[in-house]
């Protein structure tokens, strides 16, 4: 939100961004939460929801960690698709 001010919030964000698990950083963030709901500075009304259909042949896309339509191919040079190879 652009005019919500609070030091607890910006550090429990700052911090939950540094941290690659999901567990970590959900622990990081329970102080923003708390700091949110203390302070009331808006309602959110709307988040999207994104459904992305793959091909089950397609290792190494990892879809939980899709926020937004950009993200989707945020780590596309994991991506693999594994094949055999046919002999004649």
């Amino acid at each position: 939100m652009s005019q919500y001010k609070s030091t607890t919030a910006d550090n429990s964000l700052a911090a939950g961004r540094t941290r690659f698990e999901p567990a970590e950083r959900a622990i990081k963030y329970v102080p923003f939460l708390q700091s949110w709901q203390a302070d009331y500075p808006a309602l959110a009304l709307y988040q999207p929801n994104y459904l992305f259909v793959t091909e089950p042949k397609i290792f190494g896309f990892n879809s939980s960690s899709i926020n937004t339509v950009t993200d989707l191919y945020s780590n596309i040079s994991n991506w693999e698709v594994k094949q055999t190879k046919i002999t004649n």
